[in-house]
């Protein structure tokens, strides 16, 4: 499916909203219906090598993941992993932060799947209204976090993750 694409104005500089992104334990707080059943693959949740698993609340998807794979700050966000039907597709996620006048900064995210499955290709039809819907209604909870300064509650922290020796 795809790639399809959502953007929207935040008025916040490519550091600060990128610095957000990279940062995947606090998703949650602005991802709404996108993060269900959140959680991290590794205790230090920022950068490359970063990933989350999460459950979208949409029809035949049952989990997703994704990790930071690229970074190029302040400008651009590559994530890649695995969802769908069997956790047979690979998931693309690209985040890519645009300088406008007056320190206004347009965040486009692009996302694609690309479909392992004869069975998951056809139960992508029809699904990327729901997805650009989602996508853009998460967008809007990124703008809100950044320009209001808060995130709907706290950052999500790896299970066991404060029993493990020199771990912040």
């Amino acid at each position: 499916m795809g790639p399809i694409s959502q953007e929207i104005d935040v008025d916040a500089s490519r550091e600060q909203i990128f610095e957000l992104l990279c940062d995947l334990s606090l998703r949650p707080g602005w991802m709404g219906k996108l993060a269900g059943d959140y959680r991290l693959e590794r205790i230090d949740p920022r950068g490359i090598g970063a990933g989350a698993r999460f459950k979208p609340a949409g029809p035949g998807v049952e989990y997703m993941d994704t990790t930071i794979v690229e970074t190029d700050f302040p400008e651009k966000i590559v994530e890649r992993g695995e969802g769908g039907l069997r956790n047979k597709a690979t998931v693309n996620t690209v985040w890519e932060l645009i300088p406008g006048a007056s320190g206004v900064t347009t965040v486009r995210v692009t996302f694609w799947t690309e479909q392992h499955l004869h069975l998951g290709r056809a139960s992508e039809i029809g699904r990327s209204g729901w997805w650009k819907r989602r996508w853009k209604s998460a967008l809007k909870g990124l703008r809100t976090a950044v320009e209001s300064g808060e995130l709907r509650g706290e950052p999500v922290q790896v299970a066991g993750g404060n029993r493990v020796p020199g771990a912040a």
